[in-house]
């Protein structure tokens, strides 16, 4: 019998003990007035402190550490705050109280104490079991059944922890600032008719009721689009997307994506507000304008560099994208500026040349058309479209555009983009809706999607994007 099974049996014997003796291990909780740990190791003045010793205090938490001296029970509580010892003297508590062990839920009531260590401690005169731990967590020794439990790892990691509430407050932090610059947040459907717009692999699925095909949505950029035709001028969701696609350290399945569109502007627009926001986050939640990530420095107040994605190309390679004789396919054939094959050859050679480089924070205009199926064509070179890339320690963590409003172009672009004839109505049902509502006149926009997860890894240094989500996909 191995030493788990053996605690795990022990603890159900102490579970039906008390059962037995009409204790419920699992009680219905009547919530008292509850102090939190760090009301009481907080410092006062020596008056305050006189009359602190004096007062009656009431703590819940999880024992996270047990021991003996002598006859008194030494025990470690935790709540959200902190961490205080408790002493439990001989015949304070009931001796089934003596029960309790590592894992557990309980309510102490008792009186703040100095221990032998300095520390201040609370002396136990009453408490009770509100919910018995019957499996015993392994903690961080086992790292194969963190990836099983992640409520374990946040049970047994105070950084772990540290961690999601600093996606919180960034989160919220998001809102904030979205709201403060007088965009509107909105919700646009999660489930949608297939898919439209960027190229990505959705998840499918079948709506009984309507007998219709359906797909998680890989993006709300076009409903976004739609809202600034209805004279919404500043919009934004965040929310889940979700991308059949493959998993790494960089790509998960489903993701947290901020996006926005805004009416009269461009992309040079969207581009300085995704800069001013990061900064904004790393000032005000983080505290602090640098970081280490991928053991760089980044530095996020400095000025962000600006290139265009044809001299980051030359930079970095020698290369001009726009030069007939530079670029070849995968099969080794010379591509034309234009046709598909130069585009996948142009992002190809950016992939691998140029983004693993770009290690402190730099926007990247200006990419191949058919890379940005909804953004506007550029103004001076035909053959690229006015959007952008936002990367920091060689992660791409935004992307945006001009976006077109054009509704022929639009239709060619996308019928250009799934290889079908735009005269014979082959287009998405989709596609159809969002050219539809160009139609009635599309204010002059620019939109942008920020990679949430992947901004996090940035901000917390973080390397794989499975540590800035709570639960692995389908966990």
């Amino acid at each position: 019998m191995t030493t788990a099974i053996a605690e795990c049996n022990r603890r159900r014997t102490k579970t039906d003990r008390l059962r037995a003796e009409g204790i419920d291990p699992f009680p219905h909780f009547a919530s008292p007035a509850r102090d939190l740990i760090s009301k009481i190791q907080q410092p006062t003045d020596p008056a305050q402190d006189e009359l602190d010793h004096g007062h009656t205090y009431h703590l819940a938490g999880r024992v996270i550490a047990r021991r003996k001296r002598g006859s008194t029970v030494l025990l470690e509580l935790r709540d959200r705050t902190g961490v205080i010892r408790l002493r439990v003297r001989p015949g304070a508590i009931s001796p089934l109280d003596c029960l309790w062990d590592i894992g557990d839920i309980i309510a102490v009531t008792g009186q703040r104490c100095d221990l032998h260590n300095g520390e201040v401690g609370l002396d136990v005169s009453s408490g009770a079991l509100l919910a018995k731990a019957l499996q015993i967590n392994h903690g961080l020794s086992q790292p194969e059944q963190q990836t099983r439990r992640p409520e374990l790892v946040l049970m047994e990691s105070e950084e772990h922890r540290e961690r999601f509430i600093a996606r919180a407050r960034v989160i919220a932090a998001i809102r904030a600032w979205m709201r403060e610059g007088q965009f509107v947040e909105v919700e646009t459907p999660t489930l949608q008719a297939p898919l439209s717009g960027a190229v990505a692999r959705p998840f499918h699925t079948h709506h009984n009721a309507l007998d219709r095909e359906a797909s998680l949505r890989i993006s709300s950029e076009l409903y976004l689009r739609r809202c600034t035709v209805g004279d919404m001028e500043r919009v934004f969701e965040l929310g889940r997307c979700f991308r059949n696609e493959g998993m790494s350290a960089r790509h998960s399945p489903e993701f947290t994506m901020l996006e926005w569109s805004m009416a009269y502007s461009n992309y040079l627009d969207a581009a300085s507000l995704i800069e001013s926001l990061v900064r904004h986050l790393a000032a005000t939640v983080l505290k602090a304008p640098e970081v280490t990530y991928r053991d760089a420095r980044i530095n996020f107040d400095a000025p962000w560099r600006r290139i265009s994605l044809r001299d980051a190309i030359k930079e970095h390679t020698g290369s001009d994208i726009l030069d007939a004789r530079a670029m070849r396919s995968a099969d080794g054939r010379l591509c034309e500026p234009g046709d598909k094959s130069w585009s996948d050859a142009v992002r190809r050679l950016y992939a691998a040349e140029v983004e693993p480089r770009l290690i402190q924070p730099s926007i990247v205009y200006d990419f191949p058309l058919e890379t940005h199926p909804c953004a506007k064509r550029h103004s001076r070179i035909p053959r690229l479209a006015e959007c952008f890339d936002v990367v920091v320690g060689g992660l791409e963590i935004a992307s945006g555009g001009t976006e077109g409003n054009d509704p022929d172009e639009q239709r060619w672009r996308f019928a250009h983009q799934h290889d079908v004839s735009s005269d014979t109505g082959d287009l998405s049902h989709g596609d159809r809706g969002y050219i539809k509502a160009l139609e009635y006149g599309a204010p002059p926009s620019s939109g942008a999607g920020v990679g949430v997860d992947r901004l996090l890894m940035a901000l917390l240094g973080v390397e794989d994007i499975a540590d800035v989500s709570l639960f692995p996909p389908l966990g």
